[in-house]
């Protein structure tokens, strides 16, 4: 496999072994890398899917490939989801995501507290930065974006162990003490100001497992990072 080459996504990789990039893709390979006849690509289709192929037609906004090996790439195990309160801006936000595909993790829910910065996220802006940093990363797949929803709704779709970061007074333990090695796990972290006393009830109601990420006092995407990287590291994942 030839490491250099560029990577492309490509959502039907698996339909044929004769295929046309999307138009932006196809726009960048030949305008943006001025790519020719006969260069090579890899394909991802974010599903663990890869393809090496060649190029057979470059057209100046059009690009079609022949596939000629095909590969995969294993899941993430166990699975990893990060639930976390958007924060307010945008590029905090982008920057987190962009780490988060970069180091992989299984699915990123926003969900949103009382005290939330921002209440809303475009999931389309959130994915083509998660798509970037895949194809940068030489990753296969893509998180799994979810849409948001409110802080009561979160618990309602939870069947699995919910790791609950939060800095209110009260019993917790280090969540790199608590988190079983080979199980499945959500890691929960709230807005810069913190859950409320309220939702803090709701949650251990709900059972999560009140945890801390250490002494020092952390912007919400710096503790999500850290969060995820810590149970990867658990897990023997990096």
């Amino acid at each position: 496999m030839d490491s250099k080459a560029p990577r492309f996504i490509l959502d039907d990789l698996l339909e044929s072994d004769v295929l046309d990039l999307p138009d932006q893709e196809g726009r960048h390979a030949m305008q943006v890398l001025r790519m020719q006849f006969g260069d090579t690509v890899e394909l991802t289709d974010g599903k663990g899917n890869l393809a090496i192929a060649t190029i057979t037609h470059a057209g100046k906004k059009h690009c079609s490939v022949a596939v000629h090996e095909r590969l995969s790439e294993q899941p993430i195990e166990p699975a990893v989801t990060l639930a976390i309160a958007p924060v307010k801006s945008m590029d905090r936000m982008g920057w987190l995501l962009e780490k988060l595909t970069e180091v992989g993790i299984s699915r990123i829910i926003p969900v949103i507290t009382d005290r939330s910065e921002r209440r809303s996220i475009r999931s389309d802006k959130a994915i083509a930065t998660m798509q970037s940093a895949l194809k940068q990363s030489r990753r296969c797949w893509l998180p799994e974006w979810q849409e948001p929803v409110s802080f009561a709704d979160f618990w309602k779709q939870q069947n699995e162990n919910v790791f609950f970061a939060h800095c209110m007074a009260g019993e917790k333990q280090l969540l790199s003490r608590c988190v079983p090695p080979g199980q499945p796990c959500t890691i929960l972290i709230g807005p810069e100001g913190d859950f409320t006393p309220e939702e803090l009830q709701l949650a251990l109601e709900n059972k999560a497992i009140p945890v801390s990420l250490g002494e020092q006092r952390l912007r919400t995407e710096t503790a999500a990072l850290q969060a995820v990287i810590t149970v990867h590291l658990l897990n023997g994942k990096l």
